[in-house]
């Protein structure tokens, strides 16, 4: 009887143990998940081997995804799998979202922005060699970002969520000559449009309205006395389609349309734009919650405004991030571009290589 009784004891205090690890792997996990990824009530289940269940989780492929790769790198979690689908396609007496959306999301946004496009609002730094238009070396600087506003839920047939944002970002480039007297501003671009972008699974849109306008430095007009200044500022309506190979390869294509040029500038209308993004799975990194992998971008653009001559950009480096896939990162990479050049010198073509260190989704 006696052993019979210390044998039921243990058996208890076995299970009181592991339902107590249960509940704190997932209440750490949860918890995660909320700090991360708030917008999206995911639930999460561990079964005695700390296996974890994640249902509800969101539609957006790339998203989910993400979530779950941070589950699997919780300490002591042996595995994690998608449970129930997104809590929008089933009956369910938990509501994940305030009703039809939220207002400012918190989380990531739902179209990536395209990493090899020259002009994609971020933040970024950058020291150029062989630009022979604006300057044998130059420093380019980026100061924007994307500023979500409205992301609503469970939108049209694919239950996808559909988000609005407002963009800007300042282009601006230095010339860094090393006999220059001081490094004067040759140019500078502001940028400002509307995003609206949709994603469900693998994919991802994005239709956007912007406005860009360029401004010559003044230094640059004081040591060039009789440079004839224009004023190229133009509006574009651009759709950009994006699909997502498995977790790691994005492609991307699209086109758009000058609604207006300026009449000092003016610029025929049509442009089409393709692109990739490769994630690398080799020489990955994991250690102190952060985590580091390769990358390998490319963007092609073709304007009508310069006889749809090739404009393309390639960008090689490493990036580091505190959550896989869905997250802000710094970047620091090699990038070549040969094409089109920036503001007044739109039309005419140059090449440079560049060593860039970049902040942003």
């Amino acid at each position: 009887m006696r052993i019979f009784i210390l044998c039921l004891f243990l058996a208890t205090l076995q299970a009181t143990s592991n339902a107590a690890r249960e509940s704190f792997l997932k209440g750490v996990i949860e918890g995660g998940i909320q700090g991360n990824f708030y917008d999206y009530h995911v639930e999460a289940h561990v079964d005695k081997h700390n296996n974890v269940i994640l249902d509800y989780l969101p539609t957006n492929e790339r998203v989910a995804s993400s979530i779950l790769q941070f589950a699997r790198h919780v300490p002591g979690v042996n595995s994690a799998r998608r449970g129930k689908p997104s809590i929008t396609a089933v009956a369910s007496p938990v509501q994940p979202h305030a009703p039809g959306g939220v207002w400012f999301p918190t989380n990531t946004v739902l179209f990536q922005p395209l990493l090899a496009n020259p002009k994609e609002p971020t933040l970024s730094a950058a020291y150029r060699w062989g630009d022979d238009v604006l300057a044998a070396q130059d420093a380019a600087v980026a100061i924007g970002g994307i500023f979500p506003i409205y992301r609503a839920f469970d939108v049209f047939y694919w239950h996808g969520d559909l988000q609005i944002d407002i963009s800007a970002c300042v282009f601006a480039i230095f010339n860094m000559r090393p006999d220059a007297l001081s490094h004067d501003l040759i140019d500078a671009d502001y940028f400002v449009s509307i995003p609206i972008t949709y994603a469900f699974g693998k994919w991802a849109y994005r239709l956007r309205l912007y406005h860009i306008s360029t401004h010559i430095g003044d230094e640059f007009l004081v040591y060039h006395p009789g440079f004839d200044r224009l004023n190229p500022s133009f509006e574009v309506l651009d759709f950009i389609s994006s699909y997502q190979f498995k977790k790691s390869i994005r492609v991307y294509w699209g086109e758009g349309f000058i609604l207006q040029s300026d009449n000092s500038y003016p610029l025929k209308h049509w442009m089409l734009e393709y692109g990739f993004e490769w994630d690398m799975p080799f020489w990955c990194y994991y250690g102190g919650g952060v985590y580091g992998s390769p990358f390998l971008t490319g963007d092609l653009q073709m304007w009508e405004a310069v006889s749809y001559r090739p404009s393309f950009t390639v960008q090689c480096g490493y990036s580091w991030s505190t959550l896989e896939s869905c997250a802000e990162k710094v970047r620091m990479f090699l990038e070549y571009h040969n094409g089109r050049s920036d503001g007044q010198f739109f039309k005419d073509h140059t090449h440079y290589i560049a060593f860039r260190l970049a902040w942003g989704y």
